[in-house]
């Protein structure tokens, strides 16, 4: 039998079958009372319902709990809320009041004419052009889209990105300067952007000569500096990728690679990048939850064929997939100015992402991804984007509790006594489960359209909103390429998990200046998760103590203890981006308010059957996780069996 790792502890045994099924059936049952609620409640705004499926809606709405009944004269009369716009499904309106998704949702028709017309056009391109005139072609076809996309002010975009690329080509590489001067140059262009790009006119810089360039063609989407934040993300990438290649190179020159370990043609030594150890960042992006060391890994080789070419094996050593591209960048990236301007401005991940790393991104310009088949690519644009598409077309012309959280309507005049507990709580879970619809509907869109012209990106929504009971949890599902990005350029140069706490207020911190100007409700965001993660990560240190060993918690009480502490930090969850993302500081305090109107009692009763509903969740949620720990041991009991034999 094969050894076991060093340090590696076994996976946790499976849960009884009937805990599960009453811990999802909890879940589900709470979870639709909760959706039915919602979607009751949105029925009194909406004034193409008839009078008498309002009456209805709001006697349904009243059975189900948690409420001392509804004002007739409320639910018999529609009131106003802004956001709602005529629909297209069940004779309802639909709840446009999301800036982001509005301004998806409309032009989509347009954006997805134009992927199914780009992205062929890529693949000739590809054939007819050859690898090396790639990134020339990647380069104008971006500035092309730009130019369309902002008009004359695209002139703004190209000479920063031109001012930043010149102070990578300098400083890029230089001990102790290099990544200070990346960093420097990179956080200047967005504050400048951030507080004073609206107020810029080129006859302030240009004179008459520049004047006319303020009247011309200004584009489709005129506010270009309100895509600039991603724009940075790409700054900093290529530079700090820059620099790593160029020290890394320094240091091959001083300490040459011993010759005994890798075989190499005309001194370039071709490596297996699935056996390569991971670099720092992908370690950290890919570590799990706890702080635990990882087993150290031997660098193997791909063998030599004697009639293999030095092109072909560069061929194949590009043939992989992001992650590995990642890890280990082949050499064929030369971070010239063209490799930049495409991967700045590459039209299917310019407005919205995901985030790609360059070292990730540069080698697909040259060689399409070849981790994803045509037919996959085409499976995942329909399953994995249109049915969450038509999903939240569905949840928009029903569910309008995003268009009451951005009103506050439970802070309007006749409403306020309508508004309870349950009411505050429904609103907040259903307002992030919209949050999560949005985004997964726009990035899946944009990443497959890069996948169909070639490139891969990081998915980003790894897994359902619903589905995550801890902190460092959710941020490694939801907006996942960001997290990558903050690990590799951020928390990883800061020290890593040496100072994780202090890294935390760090990463918090430039993730909430990163969004827009600095203001209280991202201040407010930053201090919620910041602040609650040294608790959780203390608890996961007590229960380590409490439970040392896989049998210690394989029991009853384990579970319920996990699953109820998990339960808290979904409040909080809910809290911090409801925060962030929708009223501000001032109006969870509105909402404080409104869990409080009818009483204590009635804000205790309902936090009790909150918290068995969360719990629950959280409940088949590690067990979830545990099912996918047993089935990755059991793979790599299944390789080491497999190279045990073939040794």
């Amino acid at each position: 039998m094969p050894a076991k790792t060093p340090g590696a502890e076994p996976p946790p045994p499976k849960a009884p079958a009937s805990e599960m099924a009453l811990a999802l059936s909890i879940a589900v049952l709470l979870d639709a009372v909760c959706t039915a609620k919602c979607a009751l409640m949105s029925v009194k705004y909406d004034r193409g319902v008839s009078a008498g499926w309002r009456a209805w809606s709001a006697r349904a709405e009243s059975s189900l709990g948690f409420s001392d009944g509804v004002d007739a004269g409320v639910s018999q009369r529609p009131a106003r809320l802004p956001g709602l716009q005529p629909g297209w499904l069940f004779g309802r309106q639909v709840d446009l009041s999301d800036a982001q998704w509005r301004g998806f949702r409309t032009p989509f028709p347009t954006l997805l004419g134009a992927a199914l017309v780009t992205a062929p056009l890529v693949a000739v391109a590809r054939r007819t052009l050859g690898p090396n005139a790639m990134p020339a072609f990647h380069a104008l076809y971006g500035a092309v889209v730009a130019a369309y996309l902002h008009g004359a002010r695209s002139l703004w975009i190209l000479s920063l990105l031109c001012a930043h690329y010149c102070v990578c080509r300098v400083f890029a590489g230089r001990p102790r300067i290099g990544l200070a001067a990346v960093w420097v140059s990179a956080l200047a262009a967005l504050a400048a952007v951030q507080y004073t790009a609206q107020d810029w006119s080129f006859a302030g810089v240009g004179g008459p000569l520049f004047a006319p360039l303020d009247a011309a063609f200004q584009g489709i989407l005129p506010r270009w500096w309100v895509h600039f934040n991603l724009l940075v993300l790409r700054l900093i990438s290529f530079g700090a990728d820059l620099h790593r290649r160029r020290a890394r190179d320094a240091q091959k020159r001083t300490k040459p690679e011993p010759k005994t370990r890798t075989k190499a043609i005309e001194g370039e030594a071709i490596e297996d990048p699935a056996n390569a150890p991971a670099a720092p960042a992908a370690r950290a992006a890919n570590a799990p939850e706890s702080p635990e060391t990882e087993p150290k890994t031997n660098r193997r080789t791909v063998p030599v064929e004697a009639s293999a070419t030095k092109s072909t094996l560069l061929k194949n050593a590009n043939a992989r997939d992001y992650d590995s591209l990642v890890r280990d960048p082949p050499d064929s990236i030369k971070y010239s100015f063209f490799e930049y301007l495409a991967y700045c401005l590459y039209p299917p991940l310019y407005l919205a992402g995901p985030t790609a790393a360059f070292d990730g991104f540069a080698p697909q310009l040259r060689n399409a991804q070849t981790s994803h088949s045509r037919r996959a690519v085409f499976r995942y644009a329909l399953l994995k984007f249109g049915l969450v598409f038509l999903l939240l077309e569905v949840w928009t012309h029903l569910v309008y509790t995003n268009a009451m959280a951005v009103t506050r309507v439970w802070t309007r005049d006749g409403i306020s006594g309508v508004f309870g507990p349950f009411e505050v709580g429904a609103t907040s879970l259903a307002t992030l489960n919209f949050m999560y619809l949005k985004f997964t509907a726009m990035w899946r869109f944009f990443r497959v359209w890069a996948l169909a012209s070639g490139v891969e990106a990081p998915e980003n929504m790894l897994r359902c909103v619903n589905n995550n009971a801890t902190i460092l949890g959710f941020w490694k599902g939801w907006h996942a390429s960001y997290n990558k990005w903050l690990v590799r350029y951020v928390y990883v140069p800061l020290g890593g998990a040496k100072y994780r706490l202090l890294n935390a207020w760090a990463v918090f911190g430039f993730v909430a200046a990163w969004h827009d100007k600095i203001n209280r409700r991202l201040i407010g965001w930053c201090v919620v998760f910041a602040a609650f993660l040294a608790p959780e990560l203390l608890v996961k240190e007590i229960g380590r103590k409490l439970f040392p060993t896989v049998s210690s918690r394989d029991t009853v009480g384990f579970r319920v203890a996990r699953s109820f502490m998990g339960a808290v930090n979904v409040h909080v969850l809910i809290a911090g981006n409801m925060v962030g993302y929708v009223v501000g500081v001032d109006g969870l305090d509105e909402l404080v308010r409104a869990y409080f109107a009818r009483g204590t009692k009635d804000a205790l009763l309902f936090l009790a059957w909150s918290l068995l509903t969360c719990s629950a969740a959280a409940h088949v949620g590690f067990e979830q996780r545990a099912g996918e720990m047993r089935v990755k041991a059991r793979d790599q009991r299944a390789s080491a069996g497999k190279a045990a034999k073939g040794s």
